[in-house]
């Protein structure tokens, strides 16, 4: 999306939320997207717990575990956007070209992760300190229940 917008405000009028809300079962029980507080829990979306104060200890655990992934995960974004800069840039008015970049930044990153060995010490520091509170929203949609199913399973095995 052009201009600055919050990632859970595109992921909901992205096709993919459509496609998740419409057939939850876009991916299998053991594939599941990680979001922060702000995305909705959906049955293959995960978020973290609402922490009032009152969570259990298999709920810490999950939000902990779900905080070092997704942090884990920015690391990886900004490593890349470390080495392409230009990806900080793309040329919004080509919308048809901006995957096809993107997908070309990975696929050479890869590469040359696998190839050769990589120093990214010299690489801009990008901010992955982003605090994470817990919440599940009231107000998210009906299948939200499977969402809390399926975390709850996830923390009993951490």
């Amino acid at each position: 999306m052009p201009g600055r917008m919050h990632n859970a405000r595109v992921f909901r009028i992205s096709p993919l939320y459509r496609q998740l809300i419409e057939d939850p079962r876009l991916l299998t029980s053991q594939q599941h997207i990680l979001g922060d507080a702000a995305y909705p829990l959906l049955t293959n979306l995960l978020k973290p717990y609402r922490d009032n104060g009152d969570l259990t200890e298999q709920q810490t655990r999950f939000n902990q575990t779900l905080a070092a992934q997704r942090s884990a995960i920015e690391r990886a974004f900004g490593l890349l956007k470390g080495r392409w800069r230009k990806l900080k840039y793309l040329d919004m008015s080509l919308p048809d070209k901006i995957p096809e970049v993107i997908t070309c930044a990975c696929m050479l990153h890869n590469f040359i992760i696998i190839n050769h060995e990589d120093d990214f010490n010299n690489l801009e520091e990008y901010d992955v300190n982003e605090v994470i509170e817990g919440i599940y929203e009231d107000n998210e949609p009906e299948n939200n229940n499977n969402g809390v199913l399926k975390g709850n399973y996830i923390s009993t095995l951490l």
